[in-house]
């Protein structure tokens, strides 16, 4: 059965570039290490590339240094920089700048009517990443696979992966740290 144990988050939450000994970074390994044990994963999965450590200075997730503590296969699963470009992948941040400086779309446009306008963009570039995540992980061919994603993308990937027979569990749709 191939199992995928899904967590959505912040993204800041699996880098913890700043301060790696956090409470926050340490509450998001203990939910790792927890869900990894119940689910008896053998993979620890990210929506992660190591160029975007690259560009924070770091050179592993937390993700990652879970999976090594766990004895587990770790993939990075994300599309690099030229992936992305050969793909025709657009960031939403990059679709939502093209939206508010277009001057037919700021004429007496709200934000939320320009959002409503590019959603089905950024669906559509979502989906790109999704796939591609799907295909990866149909690559590293592990399960139960504990994976980690953007929590604008939980619910999808969800409904991707368990319209293809995939046992989803739902973890997390978005996962924050609590107050202490």
């Amino acid at each position: 059965m191939r199992k995928v144990v899904l967590i959505g988050t912040s993204h800041k939450f699996q880098i913890s570039s700043s301060q790696p000994c956090s409470a926050e970074a340490e509450q998001f390994r203990q939910v790792l290490r927890v869900l990894c044990r119940e689910h008896t994963a053998n993979a620890l999965a990210e929506e992660l590339h190591p160029e975007e450590l690259e560009c924070r200075k770091v050179t592993k997730s937390i993700c990652r240094e879970v999976a090594h503590e766990l004895g587990l296969a770790h993939q990075y699963s994300d599309m690099s920089d030229s992936e992305r470009k050969s793909r025709d992948y657009r960031h939403q941040h990059e679709i939502w700048v093209e939206a508010n400086n277009s001057p037919s779309t700021l004429r007496g446009t709200s934000q939320c009517e320009i959002y409503k306008l590019i959603e089905p963009e950024v669906r559509r570039n979502h989906l790109i990443k999704e796939q591609y995540w799907l295909c990866r992980l149909q690559e590293l061919d592990t399960w139960p696979v504990v994976f980690v994603c953007g929590a604008d993308h939980y619910e999808h990937f969800a409904l991707l992966l368990g319209g293809l027979s995939f046992d989803v569990f739902a973890a997390f749709p978005d996962w924050r740290p609590s107050r202490t």
